[in-house]
């Protein structure tokens, strides 16, 4: 579920992207970037840290 860019306009200065494609984009960057997925944000949700690796976190 990748976000297709549209390709560079060979012009002096890049279009901007329609309402439309900058909200794909963006979701795309959220979908597999998002805070939420870090190995560490699991962690802490899953109950799986010591209490000093929340402590160092905090």
């Amino acid at each position: 579920m990748t976000a297709q860019f549209p390709p560079p306009v060979p012009e002096s200065e890049p279009r901007l992207l329609s309402h439309e494609e900058l909200e794909a984009a963006l979701r795309d960057i959220g979908a597999r970037r998002y805070h939420n997925l870090h190995p560490f944000h699991r962690l802490l949700h899953d109950g799986q840290l010591s209490k000093d690796q929340v402590r160092a976190w905090a």
